[in-house]
This record gives C-alpha cells, sequence and structure tokens, in this order.
C-alpha cells in the first residue's frame, strides 16, 4: 500500500500487487517494497536497469520505489519508459499519473484518463482521479469519481473516504459523516488507523453532531494521537463549552505546520497563573481582526490582578487601540523595547 501523502490528500493509493510480477524482478525487492523499505528496493532495481534489464514490469516497479523516496521526475521517467515499451498497460498508464500528480495535475489526470481506456472502472484509477479533482478544488468532480468506485465495491474503504473528502469539500457535511468509516471500523484495522482518523471527527464536529465528534475522537484518539485529530477534538469539546477539558489538546494546533513559525519566542515565561501584581503582561493576539474585538474584554480581568497590561495589536488595529478598557499601551510586533514578565 502506498500513501500519496504530498498533497494532503484524504485517500490512499495502492500499488497494483507486486507479489504477482513474475522475473526478471527478483522476490527480494519485492518483499523491500512491501516493507516500505523504498530506497533498498530502488538500489537493487537500479542495479538490474544498469545490467540492461528493460522489462515494463521491472520499470514501473523502480518508478514506485523512486516516488516513495520522493523522486517524482525519476518515477515518471520509469514510468514513460514502461508505456514505450507497452503501451497498453493500463499499469503503466497509472504509474505515470501517480508520479505526475506532484507537478502537474492536468498531465496526470490525463494519463489517469489513458489507464481508464485500457481498464474500464478500475478502482485505483478512479480514487486516483478523484483525488485530482479535489485538488483543482473540483468537488462535483471529485464525488462522481469516487461514487464510481463505490458501484462495485460499496464497502471499499478508500472509495469511502475518497466520496467523504469530496463532501466535505463542498460542505455536504451529513452525507460526508456517513460516508467516512466509523470508529469501530477503523480500530478494527489497525494499519489504518493513522491516515483515517480525521474526515469523520471533522465532518461530525461541522455538521454541529458535536457530541458525536467527540465520542469518535475519545474512541480513535488512544490509538492514534495525531496532531491534526487532537486539535478538532479540541474545536468540538470548545463548542459544547467544556474549556477545562478542551485547552490542553487545543495547545496541540502550534505543532501543525502551518502554525509552527507562528509560535510565540519570548524570553520570558507565558503566564500560568502567577501572582501579577506590580507586574507586566502581554497579550498576544493570534488569530484574526474579529477574535482580537472579541476577547479584549477580557483584558480588565488582567489588569485587575494588578497588572500592567500590553496588547501585541495586528497591523491595521492602531485606531482602536485606546478603546480597549483595561490596556494600559498597545502596539504592533517590533514597534515596542517595552520589557514585561509574561505573556
Amino acid at each position: 500500500m502506498v500513501w500519496e501523502g504530498d498533497r494532503g490528500d484524504p485517500v490512499p493509493y495502492p500499488i497494483p500487487s507486486l507479489s504477482s510480477m513474475p522475473r526478471p524482478l527478483p522476490a527480494r525487492a519485492l518483499e523491500l517494497l512491501d516493507a516500505g523499505r523504498d530506497w533498498e528496493a530502488e538500489r537493487l532495481l537500479a542495479q538490474l536497469e544498469r545490467a540492461g534489464v528493460r522489462d515494463p514490469r521491472l520499470l514501473r516497479t523502480l518508478g514506485w520505489a523512486k516516488l516513495g523516496l520522493g523522486d517524482a521526475a525519476g518515477a515518471a521517467t520509469c514510468a514513460r519508459e514502461a508505456l514505450a515499451r507497452a503501451p497498453n498497460s493500463w499499469e503503466s498508464h497509472y504509474a505515470l499519473g501517480m508520479a505526475l500528480r506532484v507537478s502537474d495535475v492536468a498531465a496526470a489526470e490525463r494519463a489517469l484518463d489513458d489507464a481508464l481506456q485500457h481498464s474500464r472502472a478500475n478502482r485505483h484509477c478512479l480514487l486516483a482521479l478523484s483525488a485530482c479533482a479535489l485538488v483543482r478544488g473540483d468537488a462535483g468532480a471529485a464525488e462522481r469519481f469516487a461514487r464510481e468506485a463505490l458501484e462495485a465495491r460499496p464497502e471499499d474503504r478508500e472509495a469511502r473516504n475518497a466520496l467523504g473528502a469530496a463532501l466535505l469539500t463542498a460542505r455536504k457535511f451529513e452525507g460526508a459523516a456517513e460516508a467516512f468509516p466509523d470508529a469501530a471500523e477503523i480500530l478494527g484495522e489497525p494499519e489504518s488507523i493513522e491516515r483515517e482518523t480525521l474526515g469523520r471527527g471533522v465532518a461530525l464536529r461541522l455538521a454541529g453532531r458535536f457530541r458525536e465528534a467527540i465520542d469518535y475522537y475519545e474512541a480513535v484518539l488512544p490509538a492514534a494521537p495525531s496532531i491534526e485529530a487532537l486539535g478538532q477534538y479540541s474545536l468540538a469539546l470548545l463548542a459544547i463549552g467544556d474549556l477545562p477539558t478542551a485547552w490542553p489538546p487545543y495547545s496541540f494546533r502550534w505543532f501543525e505546520p502551518g502554525l509552527r513559525a507562528q509560535r510565540a519566542s519570548y524570553p520570558v515565561p507565558m503566564w500560568a497563573g502567577q501572582s501579577l501584581a506590580g507586574r507586566t503582561v502581554l497579550l498576544r493576539c493570534e488569530q484574526g481582526v474579529g477574535d482580537v474585538i472579541q476577547f479584549i474584554r477580557y483584558a480588565p480581568l488582567v489588569k485587575a490582578r494588578g497588572a500592567t497590561v500590553l496588547l501585541e495589536l495586528r497591523p491595521g488595529l492602531g485606531a482602536l487601540a485606546n478603546a480597549f478598557p483595561g490596556v494600559d499601551a498597545a502596539f504592533t510586533p517590533g514597534e515596542t523595547s517595552r520589557t514585561f514578565d509574561y505573556w
């Protein structure tokens, strides 16, 4: 099984069965690929290629190994050479499409369409086309491809995930919640836990089914405590007002790739309830303008504890600075050299 996660795709795409490939592919290379040891498999297969072996099956499998190592261009080259030797092979068109998804979605879709011409209703191609449509923002096409894949195999987990992702993108939250596998299904297949924990919980929360979302995350998080799932769990808890339980998992947002660079790096500790009498506290704006205006009403509560309160405002809010009660001084990042004891 190959997990194509470079664009945040919601579904996995299986490589065509490696164990069915005959010689000259050595059994050891197949075992290495199946075990996820792509670099070792690539080394073995490259040796055969350099020795002059040009079997299309070997070339395709070498391409899968290269793709697993992040060499999409090398994978595409292997797939094209395989196609030159076996132009009617759906597997080679599919391999080319999967390699091209990294850099050229339109070209990838053309290759996957070609694969479908040689293997009608092929679920691998349909699921890959569904994911490509999502990358383009065409949730309708993504849904159609996913439903077509489901027609032949109604219980196909990968197709259900693809359909859920398409419906979620289209903001059809109720449908998405029912499409994604539930907690019992996910926990029943441990190898799928890591990649399947997010979708159903997100859909349930966005559908307003907060208690169900919480129950879902509490069932799957012990087996797969991902940063993204913890964040979604916290949002569901916040939605029902369970603030004490929500704040700890909410703090995991700072480990998400998009937020790491925005983490605070002040040379003083974060305030965690210490006495503020005679101390100076910086209130740091984390989110949008609306959030600043909504939550600045808590500044007087900090001021009442005896603190001097500084407010770090987002650019463009300067005209409002003097309108906020409980704030002694407001500035935008980089505007002040004032020291403070906590933030």
